[in-house]
């Protein structure tokens, strides 16, 4: 028996769904990827500085961002963390009350500013009163004005999600939020994977020993006495 053909509005939703589903799934596994990489990374830092004396650095040039490293440069899991450090306290200046927030930026999508105004009046502090919540609210207050700085519509549905707002986006827009989203989460596991503790930790043999020599000559850090004879025997 033939199947009957749907409308084209209908095929078009169907396919606006599906897309959105699939992004949601990429979502959340990148977003585990991510909490993968930080263990991992710690993993990689302690055995790192139990094998240098990280503590010993000479002057070097370093690249002024992550992303002009080329591919011979290895970096310091501490220019990675600095350079998160400083946008979170970027973040931290710009949290500001709902009433300052700069309509300009809101009235640029209006899902952002509907959202965000949902997520205030659950979370300013001026209404929390004596709720039992108010710091973990407060926060996620802060969190939201940030994203809205930023943009970060993914960021303000899953605050909303957390506090229970009911939420209507369109597919479209949410998709837009998702690659958006998924693509800075993908662009922080790289950073972490091109630190020099990364790369030393997940090589061996002669190809140890060759960051190794790259580690001590780009970074200057030195091998500690204990591991000396390591060295040798390598």
């Amino acid at each position: 028996m033939a199947r009957k053909a749907k409308g084209k509005r209908n095929s078009l939703k169907n396919k606006k769904d599906a897309t959105l589903k699939k992004m949601r799934l990429s979502f959340q596994l990148v977003s585990a990827e991510l909490i993968e990489a930080e263990i991992i990374l710690d993993d990689c830092i302690y055995e790192f500085n139990e094998r240098f004396e990280t503590g010993r650095r000479r002057e070097i040039v370093e690249p002024e961002t992550i992303e002009e490293a080329d591919s011979t440069d290895i970096i310091p899991s501490e220019a990675v963390f600095e350079e998160e450090e400083q946008g979170e306290e970027e973040q931290e200046e710009e949290q500001v009350p709902v009433e300052d927030v700069d309509e300009e930026i809101l009235n640029r999508d209006k899902d952002l500013k509907d959202l965000f105004k949902k997520i205030a009046l659950e979370t300013h502090p001026d209404r929390l009163g004596d709720s039992d919540d108010i710091e973990h609210k407060t926060d996620l207050y802060k969190d939201a004005a940030a994203a809205v700085k930023n943009g970060d519509g993914m960021t303000l549905l899953e605050i909303a999600y957390e506090l229970n707002i009911k939420v209507s986006i369109d597919p479209a827009k949410e998709i837009e939020w998702l690659n958006s989203k998924t693509r800075n989460i993908q662009h922080k596991v790289r950073e972490m994977q091109n630190t020099a503790e990364w790369i030393w930790y997940h090589s061996d043999g002669a190809e140890r020993g060759r960051v190794e020599m790259m580690v001590q000559g780009q970074l200057g850090f030195k091998v500690r006495e204990s591991n000396l004879d390591d060295n040798i025997d390598e």
